[in-house]
């Protein structure tokens, strides 16, 4: 059984050129993890956007798949890419009990 969470998570782009070369960046890192993340999410060209939504799912940090995830968002905090202030996210998981909710958004991300 255990813990269930629904997570959800969006990072957006300034423009077409940093959101494909985030996405050559995870493709070429060598990092498989990121690599199965980003290809659970759905990738929006027109949107500027990379999207992922998950229900019913036991989101635990020592996840391979989580870590995965983890590390796909946060590249766009990472001061050591070139990504950081091309990119923003905004994380959301909600757990099974009651109060249960986290939210985490990038450094530069519009909190509304």
């Amino acid at each position: 059984m255990g813990y269930r969470s629904e997570v959800a998570y969006s990072i957006g782009f300034t423009d077409e050129k940093s959101m494909g070369q985030f996405i050559n960046h995870v493709f070429g890192s060598g990092d498989a993890k990121m690599l199965e993340a980003l290809k659970e999410c759905e990738v929006c060209f027109k949107e500027l956007r990379i999207n992922f939504h998950a229900y019913d799912c036991k989101w635990y940090e020592s996840y391979d798949d989580v870590q995965g995830h983890t590390r796909l968002y946060e590249l766009c905090d990472d001061e050591d890419t070139q990504f950081f202030g091309q990119c923003d996210y905004k994380f959301m998981r909600v757990g099974e009990e009651q109060g249960d909710i986290d939210e985490m958004y990038s450094n530069n991300a519009d909190h509304r």
